[in-house]
């Protein structure tokens, strides 16, 4: 999926968010695979459903998602073109984290990574 859907552009894409107030000093904001998986289906409908996957989150039913498949994509593909170089990972503490809530259209999508590892994030390198 990951070439026949030219998803790393498409990342790309959706990761070039400028932090508010813009020219922060510490840099573009990062985003989580569930943020990405929410632009990449707003922004690509298509593609979304042509993939087949769920957002995420508690509650689907189903053990793979689109924001579990991009986040271990950009973190196995972060080191090739064309994300080689423009893109930086980290992880998201999860000690003393309850939850995590995301907004899809009017749906609320709850992190399923509950506290059993630390939730990845990416963004566009300054």
């Amino acid at each position: 999926m990951w070439e026949e859907f030219q998803i790393a552009e498409k990342i790309l894409e959706i990761l070039d968010v400028e932090s508010i107030p813009a020219g922060h000093h510490l840099g573009r904001p990062f985003m989580t695979p569930y943020q990405i998986a929410i632009a990449f289906k707003r922004n690509y409908p298509d593609t979304f459903k042509a993939i087949g996957l769920p957002v995420g989150g508690k509650g689907t039913k189903r053990h793979t998602s689109l924001s579990q498949y991009l986040g271990r994509e950009i973190s196995g593909h972060i080191n090739e073109a064309p994300l080689s170089g423009q893109i930086e990972g980290g992880f998201l503490y999860n000690g003393f984290l309850l939850d995590l809530r995301f907004l899809d259209g009017d749906r609320e999508i709850v992190s399923s990574s509950e506290h059993s590892y630390n939730l990845s994030i990416f963004r566009i390198k300054n």
